[in-house]
């Protein structure tokens, strides 16, 4: 502790932990911004599913809703996986061919 006795050392220690302070605080508010983007996107895909299922099968709304937003079990993933593995999407498809990820992850960019 004997540097902080420096005034020059202990002055370019406050501007370096107020620098720091500083470069945290908007990597939080980017990392923020950008899950909150990702949730809008999360959101508005379901909601068009939701509005594509509910013209077709009106009677399975409630049904429908609580199925898309709900915690998915094991078993639904690994159907839900053999379903969209047979129209070619799979884990390592490039992030430029899903369009709400994609479109978040544009957004989020400087």
């Amino acid at each position: 502790m004997k540097e902080l006795i420096n005034p020059e050392l202990k002055k370019s220690s406050i501007v370096l932990l107020f620098i720091v302070i500083i470069f945290i605080f908007i990597v939080n508010m980017w990392i923020t911004f950008y899950f909150n983007n990702i949730k809008s996107q999360y959101i508005d895909g379901r909601a068009a599913m939701l509005s594509t299922m509910v013209e077709k099968f009106p009677n399975l709304e409630a049904d429908l809703v609580e199925a898309a937003f709900k915690v998915p079990t094991n078993e639904e993933i690994k159907l839900g996986e053999k379903i969209i593995d047979n129209y070619g999407y799979k884990d390592n498809i490039n992030i430029m061919y899903i369009d709400g990820i994609n479109e978040a992850f544009k957004n989020s960019k400087f």
